[in-house]
């Protein structure tokens, strides 16, 4: 949007960088109702040198972006939390350091993972001579070779072991890893 109104408008080069400033602080503004943090990010970030016309005019329109957001979303958070939230004991806090080692240990997997997806394609390249121009299409066969997921529960075949049928709901977040990871390679 920002690329096109500055050419419908005519506007000059200095014109063009003051559009994008404004809308970057107007984005930041109106997504944290926070004006002034726009203004500022926008001049320490975007625009690194202090001029009066980017400074008025990232202003005016961060101002004007959190105006409209209030008029449109009310002054309560999107991600409001309950008033009552039971606090947990000590002996429950064991929770916290599990959950932490499992999030940290998967976390550095899909890092390896990610940066070293293209050592797996040019390894299945290899295997199968593939042309390195069709690596992504093999992003997509995890997705596809599962034909499970996408029919209807009804049609089909019902499990006689509760453990496959709960490790079944893995399986979805696991493509979902497989194709962000895979992706990002190509």
């Amino acid at each position: 949007m920002v690329k096109v109104l500055p050419n419908g408008l005519k506007a000059s080069p200095v014109e063009e960088r003051s559009l994008i400033a404004s809308g970057a602080a107007a984005g930041l503004a109106a997504a944290f109702n926070a004006p002034i943090a726009g203004l500022l990010f926008v001049v320490e970030e975007v625009y690194h040198h202090f001029s009066r016309f980017f400074w008025v005019s990232t202003l005016a329109a961060s101002l004007v972006a959190n105006f409209v957001s209030l008029l449109m979303f009310g002054l309560t958070p999107v991600l409001d939390m309950p008033d009552h939230i039971p606090q947990m004991r000590l002996d429950q806090y064991w929770i916290y350091l599990v959950m932490g080692l499992v999030l940290g240990i998967s976390g550095y997997l899909y890092q390896k993972a990610v940066l070293n997806v293209g050592l797996v394609y040019d390894w299945i390249g290899h295997r199968i001579h593939l042309d390195r121009a069709y690596y992504p299409v093999l992003a997509f066969y995890p997705y596809y070779s599962n034909r499970s997921l996408f029919t209807p529960y009804s049609r089909r075949r019902k499990s006689v072991n509760p453990l496959f049928d709960g490790a079944k709901l893995y399986i979805p977040s696991f493509t979902g890893f497989s194709l962000s990871s895979a992706l990002y390679g190509q």
